[in-house]
């Protein structure tokens, strides 16, 4: 159900983008020298907190969750700080070395791009920091995105070993499985069920846990008629005929949808936009 990378940092493709990320963003936010908003308002979840925010990701505080009719939303139950929107973290545009942050993230999208070969990956959250506050330790209690489903991909650092976890239930036996995070860099991938076959979720920190989300945005072109658009010449099509796209006439696609919705809608959403810029990427790289 999750598959967890931790051999990134050693890969030399990987190296150098998560070094910089390093020092340009989790440096700076375990110094306190950039910080975050806290997500929840205190005030409202004190009196579901007990001593230890680890309560909340048992499976009993599972089990009355998904009975309550008045759930509580993730960012309402949760001890998590979350930062200002990527493309605005950090703008670096006079730096003359290095990559800035908005970069270093932009990059690992298209580091997955290619090892999932696919153009339709996009970061699908603002960068996250789970840490003590009040003496509180840090976490996000049991949900599960069911209106966003399908794959996610997350990449956390730690500043120690076996300290945080993430955890979930396995839809298919209804047991608790959770999956211990080691200290630097790793990599989750899991898949967000829908409402029939939710994927239900936790994360918890005793100490500190930063991550930064990534998706696969292909339903939402598909939302813009992807399917209806037609690559090349369509007299040279056969009627009914389906063939796998290869990456670059995927990058076309995309593009030519994107012109769509501009003309549709005039404007563009983040993850559209990200889309669009994974396939500019892919067909400048396919000279």
């Amino acid at each position: 159900m999750l598959t967890q990378r931790t051999d990134i940092s050693e890969l030399p493709i990987w190296e150098f983008t998560l070094n910089n990320l390093y020092d340009r963003f989790i440096l700076p936010v375990l110094e306190n020298k950039k910080t975050g908003h806290l997500l929840t308002d205190l005030d409202k979840i004190q009196p579901n907190l007990e001593s230890d925010t680890i309560k909340r990701c048992s499976y009993e505080a599972y089990e009355l969750i998904k009975k309550s009719k008045n759930r509580l939303k993730p960012e309402n139950d949760g001890i998590v700080f979350q930062f200002e929107d990527f493309n605005k973290v950090e703008s670096d545009c006079s730096l003359t070395e290095g990559m800035s942050i908005r970069d270093s993230l932009l990059q690992i999208v298209n580091l997955l791009c290619k090892e999932t070969n696919t153009n339709t990956l996009s970061l699908s959250d603002r960068p996250k920091y789970y840490t003590k506050h009040q003496g509180y330790n840090g976490y996000m209690g049991w949900h599960t995105n069911s209106d966003t489903p399908g794959d996610r991909w997350y990449l956390v650092y730690n500043t120690k070993e076996d300290s945080s976890f993430f955890r979930y239930i396995d839809p298919n036996t209804n047991k608790m499985i959770t999956k211990w995070e080691p200290k630097g860099w790793s990599l989750n991938h899991f898949k967000l069920g829908d409402y029939e076959k939710p994927l239900w979720h936790c994360i918890y920190t005793k100490s500190n846990r930063i991550s930064f989300g990534i998706r696969n945005i292909g339903s939402i072109l598909k939302k813009h008629k992807w399917a209806d658009v037609v690559v090349g010449n369509p007299n040279q099509i056969e009627e009914n005929k389906t063939e796998e796209l290869t990456q670059t006439e995927q990058s076309i696609q995309t593009l030519i949808t994107a012109c769509e919705i501009a003309q549709q809608q005039g404007a563009f959403t983040l993850d559209e936009s990200r889309a669009i810029m994974n396939a500019i990427d892919v067909l400048n790289n396919s000279n």
